[in-house]
C-alpha cells in the first residue's frame, strides 16, 4: 500500500509570511488615506474662497440678465434720439418722408424735419423712404441724448409727376363727406375749402392703393394705376355702417334670411336655416340692432293640411340671441314700435274670421293679449315713439261688426275710444299726437283727425297726416314712408313727419 504522507513544514512557511504581507497592506492603505485627507485639507479653502463664489455670482447676473433687467438698466443709461431735415437735391424740404432706425420709425413734416426718440447709442443704419424718391440707407452713430444729423439729400425717381383731385361722396345720398382721411400710399392730398374735393401734388406714375375712411362709414381701399394722363380719379363713395336685411331663396330654392352692406357687399346668411323648413319676411328694428322674422323652423303641421305653421322669432343683428316670440297660434302683421322696443302683431281669431291684437316688449319678453277686440285692421295699429300708447281699429268680440277706433296704454290698460269709426289709417307723430283718417261717404273725400291722448281731445285737420297706407316714421322721427296711388299706381312716397315736402 501506498500512503502519501504532505509535509508540515511549507505550510508554517505560508503562515509566517501572511502576517508579514498584511502588514504591508495596511501600511500603504493608511499612506493612500492620508494622501486623499492631505488633498482635501488644501483644496478645501481654495473651494470655499475662490470656486464658490464666482459661481454664486455668475448665477445673481445671470439670472437678472437673462430675464433683461441688466441690458434694460444698460440702455437705460444709452437713452438717444435724433432730429434731422430731408431735402431733395435742390435743398426744397419732403415732407412725408418715413424714417426708420431698426423697429423705430416717424415721417417728416411739411419743413421735412422729424424728430425719432426711444433710440440706444451706439451704431445704427438710418433708412429713408418716400414714394417717388430712390430709398436711402446709411450707417450712424448715436451718442446718448440728442443727436442732430443736420440736413440729408435723396434724389427724386425719374419719372413724370402729376396732380390728382379726387371727391369722396356718401353712397346714398351723393353729398361730400368732408370728415374723409384720405391717403395715397403714404402721400397726403390737401383739402379745399368746401371740403370736397382733395387734392394730390407731384404724385410720380405708378401703382398705389388709394384708402379713404370716415367716422360711421366703412373704410375704403382700391388699387390705383397713375399715368402721366391722370388728372383726376375716379369718385370714392363711403358706405355707411350698417346693414340691409333682406329675404333670398338662394339656398335650394328655399327662402332663407341674409343681410349685406348697404352697397350690397359681404353678403351671408343672418341664420342657418333648418332642415327643409324657411325663414322669410325679415324686419331690422329702427335701432338697426334687431330683426324679426317669420318661419316655419318649429315644423308644427297647421291642423288638417300638410302646410306648416309660421311662428314669429326674433334675432341680434349679429345672428346671436334667436327667441321665439309668438305662441302656437299663426301670428301676422308685424310691426315695429319706433322705438324699437315693442312688436305689434296680430293673431287669427279661432272662433271666427278675422284677427286678435298682440304686443311684445323686448325688455321683459312678455306679451299683451288685447283679447277683448277683434277684426283688428293691421294698416291702423300705431304705438307712439315713447311707447307709451298703442292705437288700433277694431270691435269688441261681443260685437264684432262695430268698428271703432281705440287707445291704449302699452301694458294694455287704460283702453278707450278715440273715434266711432272705421278708420283707414293711422299714426303717432313726432310730437306723440295721434294721426287719423277715413273716408266719408257722406262728402266722397277722405278726412283728417288729430287726438291727443294727454288730454284726449280730437280736432280734425286740414293737413294731410298720412297718406292712404303702409305710413311709417323713421327712428329719428323726421321723415315717413308711405303708399300712395295718387297717380293712379301704386308708388312709394317719403315726406317730413307732418306730410309737408
Amino acid at each position: 500500500m501506498l500512503k502519501l504522507t504532505m509535509s508540515e513544514e511549507p505550510t508554517k512557511q505560508v503562515e509566517k509570511q501572511l502576517p508579514v504581507e498584511k502588514d504591508a497592506l495596511a501600511k500603504e492603505s493608511k499612506v493612500s488615506e492620508w494622501k486623499l485627507i492631505m488633498k482635501w485639507t488644501i483644496r478645501r479653502p481654495f473651494l470655499l474662497k475662490v470656486i464658490l463664489p464666482v459661481f454664486l455670482v455668475s448665477a445673481l447676473i445671470y439670472g437678472p440678465y437673462s430675464q433683461g433687467f441688466i441690458p434694460n438698466w444698460y440702455n437705460h443709461f444709452r437713452a438717444a434720439s435724433l432730429t434731422l431735415t430731408v431735402n431733395d437735391q435742390k435743398d426744397r424740404p419732403i415732407d412725408g418722408v418715413v424714417v426708420m432706425v431698426g423697429d423705430a420709425s416717424t415721417v417728416t413734416d411739411t419743413s421735412g424735419t422729424a424728430t425719432l426718440s426711444g433710440l440706444v447709442a451706439g451704431k445704427r443704419v438710418l433708412s429713408l423712404h418716400r414714394v417717388g424718391f430712390l430709398p436711402l440707407e446709411q450707417n450712424i452713430t448715436l451718442k446718448r441724448g440728442s443727436n442732430n444729423l443736420g440736413v440729408i439729400k435723396i434724389d427724386e425717381v425719374a419719372v413724370k409727376k402729376v396732380t390728382l383731385t379726387l371727391s369722396v361722396t356718401d353712397y346714398i345720398s351723393n353729398a361730400a363727406v368732408s370728415n374723409a382721411d384720405v391717403a395715397l400710399d403714404d402721400l397726403k392730398p390737401t383739402q379745399n375749402s368746401a371740403g370736397d374735393v382733395w387734392t394730390f401734388t407731384l404724385v410720380p406714375v405708378g401703382n398705389y392703393k388709394l384708402t379713404v375712411s370716415a367716422n360711421g362709414y366703412n373704410t375704403s381701399s382700391t388699387d390705383v394705376t397713375v399715368t402721366d394722363k391722370s388728372a383726376v380719379l375716379d369718385a370714392v363713395r363711403l358706405v355707411k355702417t350698417g346693414v340691409v336685411v333682406f329675404e333670398s331663396n338662394r339656398d335650394k330654392g328655399l327662402r332663407g334670411i341674409y343681410t349685406a352692406n348697404y352697397d350690397g357687399s359681404a353678403q351671408k346668411a343672418l341664420i342657418a336655416r333648418v332642415g327643409s323648413f324657411e325663414d322669410y319676411s325679415p324686419s331690422l328694428s329702427p335701432t338697426q340692432t334687431k330683426v324679426f322674422f317669420f318661419s316655419t323652423r318649429d315644423g308644427v303641421k297647421i291642423s288638417g293640411s300638410n302646410s306648416y305653421q309660421q311662428a314669429l322669432y326674433l334675432i341680434n343683428i349679429d345672428g346671436t340671441g334667436l327667441t321665439k316670440i309668438s305662441d302656437n297660434s299663426e301670428p301676422y302683421n308685424a310691426r315695429w314700435s319706433p322705438d324699437g322696443n315693442y312688436i305689434s302683431y296680430t293673431t287669427p281669431w279661432v272662433s271666427q274670421t278675422g284677427y286678435k291684437l298682440r304686443l311684445y316688449k323686448l325688455s321683459n319678453k312678455q306679451i299683451v293679449a288685447f283679447d277683448n277686440y277683434v277684426n283688428i285692421q293691421t294698416s291702423t295699429v300705431a304705438v307712439s315713439a315713447d311707447g307709451q300708447y298703442i292705437a288700433f281699429d277694431g270691435a269688441l268680440s261681443s260685437a264684432p261688426g262695430s268698428y271703432v277706433m281705440y287707445i291704449a296704454n302699452t301694458d294694455g290698460s287704460n283702453v278707450r275710444t278715440v273715434d266711432s269709426l272705421s278708420i283707414d289709417s293711422a299714426e303717432f307723430t313726432a310730437a306723440g299726437k295721434l294721426h287719423y283718417s277715413y273716408y266719408d261717404n257722406s262728402q266722397n273725400t277722405t278726412r283728417y283727425f288729430e287726438y291727443n291722448p294727454a288730454d284726449g281731445t280730437k280736432a280734425e285737420v286740414t293737413a294731410p297726416a298720412i297718406d292712404k297706407v303702409g305710413a311709417t316714421l323713421s327712428p329719428s322721427e323726421k321723415l315717413r314712408t308711405y303708399v300712395s296711388t295718387r297717380d293712379g299706381k301704386a308708388n312709394l312716397f317719403v315726406s317730413a313727419s307732418d306730410g309737408s315736402h
